[in-house]
Formats: structure tokens, C-alpha cells, sequence
């Protein structure tokens, strides 16, 4: 139950950074937009990690797999404040609903791992909703669509740096 409680708040949380952000990117530019989000990130894991773990929050083994994923991080958010001025909140939350397909793809080839047939008719049932979502060669399509599907599968890879 609690792991359910801390997920559903998680969502929460990204539903209002998503929403915050479509908000102010109207009125400021992204990169100042992509700057407060981070700020906020550090007041906040700060005031509430500091005190129980101290400067070992800042200790890491691998520094340069750490800034390289820092830098994946603010790519990311940025990419998906730009779009955001562009497409709804709906479109680019279904869009990154394509992240999981693209892990089990890169999966494979950089970690080794083996999809089964349940697998690939998972991900193709996965990317046939992409396209639904993206509506490629229609009146539809926005460009700020290709952000998306870029941002998915930088998200990807960081997850797979994480792994």
C-alpha cells in the first residue's frame, strides 16, 4: 500500500510539473522555465535528504556516468517544455508513453537481454497507440511531436544508464 501511495503521489507530482510548466513556458522561456524546475529539485531534495544523509549524497563512484545523466536529465525537461508551448499536455504524455517500448528495444542490444514473442507483440501493440497519438502524414501532426518521440527515447536511455 505504500508503494502504491508513493507512486500515485509521484504522478501527482509530474502531472503538476507538466502543468506548471505548459503554464509558464507561455509567458517565459524555457530555459529559464527548465532553470526554476531544477532549482526547486535541489531547495526541496535538499531540505529533505540533507539532514539524513549529509554530503554522502554527493559522493558517487562512477562522477562521469552521474553527469552525463544530469545532462540527459536537462535535455530532457527542456525538450519537453519546448513541445509543450506546441501540443497539448495530453499529446505529449501519451507520446511518452512510448518510453517502456523503447527500453525493451534498447534493451537487447545494450544490456544483452532477450524479448520473447509476448514481448514483441507488446511492443508493437505499444507503437501502434504511438502512432494513434501521432497521427503521422495527417493535418494533425505538429513537428513538436518528433520532440517528444526524441525526449521518449532519451528518457529511455537514461533509464537504461540507471539500470
Amino acid at each position: 500500500m505504500i508503494g502504491i501511495g508513493v507512486i500515485s503521489v509521484t504522478f501527482l507530482c509530474f502531472s503538476l510539473l507538466d502543468g506548471g510548466a505548459k503554464w509558464l513556458v507561455r509567458t517565459l522561456p524555457v530555459v529559464e522555465v527548465v532553470w526554476l524546475r531544477f532549482l526547486m529539485q535541489v531547495l526541496l531534495g535538499g531540505a529533505l535528504l540533507v539532514p539524513r544523509h549529509g554530503m554522502a549524497l554527493l559522493r558517487t563512484r562512477r562522477p562521469r556516468l552521474q553527469l552525463l545523466r544530469a545532462v540527459l536529465l536537462a535535455v530532457m525537461t527542456a525538450l519537453n517544455f519546448w513541445a509543450l508551448q506546441y501540443l497539448q499536455l495530453a499529446e505529449t504524455s501519451s507520446i511518452m508513453f512510448s518510453t517502456p517500448i523503447l527500453i525493451a528495444l534498447l534493451a537487447a542490444p545494450l544490456l544483452g537481454e532477450k524479448l520473447d514473442r509476448a514481448s514483441w507483440m507488446a511492443i508493437a501493440a505499444g507503437f501502434a497507440g504511438v502512432l494513434v497519438v501521432v497521427r503521422p502524414g495527417t493535418q494533425g501532426f505538429h513537428p513538436a511531436l518528433l520532440i517528444v518521440l526524441v525526449n521518449a527515447l532519451l528518457y529511455a536511455l537514461f533509464n537504461l544508464m540507471t539500470r
